[in-house]
């Protein structure tokens, strides 16, 4: 004997087996649940942690005692890139003292390392040492 609702299941041109109601109502019914109490935690804790906030405002020392009133961030990045860049290529090309006192004078990279290989450039055979 056929059930009524196969019979008429048919007649419509589905299948009653492929899908059931009652079982996917259960699902999202569910999820709503599960979705609701998620939602109702998630605003608990912001709750609690308004309160621990304001308490640990109210205890901790100023902001204004432990920031600074200088910016800590770079105006621009860019110009103060370059600028460093201008003055090291100065260094590096220019003569100066490191220490007066001492005698040590800095001279242009290039020469130094022209001096240098002058004084690696010797005959086989000899003391290939650099002087300090």
């Amino acid at each position: 004997m056929v059930d009524p609702t196969t019979q008429k299941a048919e007649q419509l041109g589905h299948e009653p087996s492929d899908m059931h109601i009652s079982r996917t109502l259960w699902v999202a019914g569910g999820l709503l649940t599960v979705i609701a109490i998620v939602l109702v935690s998630v605003w608990v804790l912001i709750k609690l942690s308004d309160k621990s906030v304001e308490s640990f405002d109210r205890s901790a020392v100023s902001i204004n005692q432990v920031v600074s009133s200088e910016p800590r961030l770079q105006v621009a990045p860019t110009r103060e890139l370059n600028e460093l860049l201008v003055r090291k290529r100065q260094i590096l090309h220019s003569y100066g003292w490191i220490d007066r006192e001492a005698g040590i004078v800095r001279i242009p990279i290039e020469q130094a390392m022209q001096l240098l290989v002058k004084r690696n450039h010797t005959p086989s055979g000899q003391n290939t040492e650099v002087p300090p």
